[in-house]
């Protein structure tokens, strides 16, 4: 017992520390900044505010806005952006003279504050994942009012800076508004805070601006040929780009908590061994090694794997333990050990916008039919992974989704990562659906 109330006081330590940025932010900035739209000298200090955290955003991150595009575009519209960084959201908003009131997880508006925040800004709650008729209704009032509605149309935060597949009820929802879509593209944003990153670096953030359909567009155009069009307008890869511009992004302890996201040590093969300190990534079981500079690129501190495997940067490290993973799971036997498994792990349960409640401390395994949850008191939960919805990860480290009209979430061990569980579970998944489509990180 002594054991189970110090993992879950880490575990709260370790989400206040992964929260403490996105608190701030939201409450401190959201809060305050669209506040104002509902004084009566709403635009006044709307404008005033914009400018000082537009200011702020610059010095931080070493902002750069192209807008011209955008600049006498009057509202109602959508924009649409990339999604790469907790600061995303007021790097698109800020240089647009209009408030952005944005699609948002549900997630937020579990937690009082942010909920009061969140209202006050008139974000539209979304659970990921799953189809939602209140949304939309939402997002029709906006723009019934004269409103500009933002979506991140990835649906998540990617891992690699690598372009994530498009929801593609976006590209419904493109054709039920018949409003100007514009794209905010991200340059930058990625690599000054990575999604698995404990602090945020100074690089460059480049935000460019650009209207990629018109109402007279989309009436002509067919659900199939949006969706074309808004995926090719949100290609992008930050690695790509990286190369290009080599710009340096610098910080302190740039590769800690790179094994949120890398999982499996490219020398031993062997899952859930890496860790990370300062700017260095490890295995502890082989002790293949790693530093990670600030240009987001990886050099070979030990010894040549005799497998010769030396990823250039975390992109391709993550296509090759995809493609492993997916390997392990074609070869996996019936009815054998589990292929992954986290101890002491914390189930919580809930629905929609209410607060999560604590079930069980246990472990969790996932076999090639259902993940499998034991608490330490031996009540055992089984999931069928076939009635898995919304599988999504939150925090960065908690694994989450909807099982019978409820929400689970599983809430590991600090630094274990829970991007494993959703890539094991879609492969496994696949795999049962004859689906041998490439599967793209989370």
């Amino acid at each position: 017992m002594r054991f189970r109330s110090e993992h879950e006081n880490g575990i709260l330590k370790q989400d206040l520390e992964q929260a403490e940025e996105n608190l701030k932010g939201i409450i401190l900035i959201f809060g305050g900044l669209f506040m104002a739209i509902h004084t009566k000298t709403s635009k006044a200090i709307y404008n005033v505010l914009r400018f000082i955290i537009g200011r702020w955003l610059t010095k931080r991150f070493n902002l750069l806005v192209d807008g011209k595009e955008v600049a006498a575009l009057k509202p109602p519209y959508l924009i649409l952006a990339n999604h790469t960084n907790f600061w995303d959201p007021f790097f698109v908003a800020c240089w647009l003279p209009e408030p952005v009131y944005f699609v948002t997880s549900d997630e937020y508006f579990r937690h009082p504050f942010l909920r009061m925040a969140l209202k006050l800004v008139r974000a539209i709650p979304k659970s990921k994942f799953i189809a939602d008729s209140e949304t939309v209704r939402a997002i029709l009032k906006v723009k019934k009012a004269g409103g500009v509605v933002g979506v991140f149309p990835e649906g998540k935060r990617n891992w690699d800076g690598g372009a994530e597949p498009i929801v593609y009820s976006t590209s419904k929802l493109i054709k039920t508004l018949k409003t100007p879509v514009v794209v905010a593209l991200l340059k930058g944003a990625h690599l000054s805070k990575p999604r698995w990153a404990r602090k945020s670096r100074r690089g460059q953030v480049l935000v460019s601006y650009q209207v990629i359909l018109t109402p007279e567009e989309i009436t002509q155009l067919t659900v199939d040929e949006i969706y074309t069009r808004v995926s090719a307008a949100l290609a992008y890869d930050e690695y790509k780009y990286q190369e290009q511009v080599k710009i340096p992004f610098k910080g302190g302890r740039l590769a800690e908590n790179l094994e949120l996201f890398l999982f499996i040590c490219p020398q031993c093969q062997r899952i859930g061994t890496m860790e990370s300190k300062g700017d260095q990534f490890f295995c502890n079981y082989c002790g293949y090694r790693v530093a990670y500079d600030e240009y987001g690129y990886f050099h070979r501190l030990s010894p040549p794997a005799p497998q010769g495997l030396n990823f250039h940067q975390p992109q391709e490290w993550n296509r090759w333990q995809l493609a492993l993973l997916q390997a392990k799971i074609a070869a996996w036997p019936e009815n054998s050990q589990p292929l992954l498994e986290d101890k002491f792990t914390l189930l919580l349960r809930g629905l929609r916008l209410k607060p999560l409640k604590k079930l069980h401390t246990g472990h969790l395994r996932l076999f090639p039919e259902a993940l499998v949850f034991v608490s330490l008191q031996g009540v055992e939960i089984r999931f069928d992974l076939a009635k898995i919805n919304g599988l999504n990860v939150q925090y960065n480290n908690k694994l989450e989704f909807y099982y019978e009209n409820s929400l689970y979430r599983f809430i590991f061990r600090p630094r274990v990562s829970a991007y494993k569980w959703t890539k094991g579970i879609e492969l496994v998944c696949a795999l049962k659906t004859n689906d041998k489509g490439d599967i793209v990180n989370e």
